[in-house]
């Protein structure tokens, strides 16, 4: 097993066959990622990603202008459609979901 490893390790070069990496635009996330907020649970252990992901659009009444996506256990993305629903969701900072309480 090893001496597989090691002849697959010597095989490696460090010079550069391929064409150096160009950032295209197509497959840049950062343009993508612009209308989204990241943030993450406070008690994974009585609060559910995947609940919050379907909760907090209806409570904040953009259940059809935002998309959840769980990055986690604990982490979890809200891709925003437009900006203006984006901001009052920034400025509050702090959101309740679930009151730490277990389902």
């Amino acid at each position: 097993m090893s001496s597989s490893i090691d002849r697959a390790l010597m095989a490696m070069s460090l010079e550069e066959e391929d064409e150096p990496f160009i950032n295209l635009p197509e497959y840049c996330s950062s343009e993508k990622n612009v209308m989204s907020i990241i943030r993450r649970i406070l008690n994974p252990y009585a609060q559910r990603v995947a609940n919050l992901i379907l909760d907090m659009p209806l409570k904040w009444q953009l259940y059809d202008r935002v998309c959840g996506v769980a990055l986690s256990k604990e982490r979890f993305q809200f891709i925003f459609k437009y900006q203006h629903d984006m901001e009052p969701i920034l400025d509050k900072w702090v959101h309740t979901y679930n009151e730490g309480f277990s389902d």
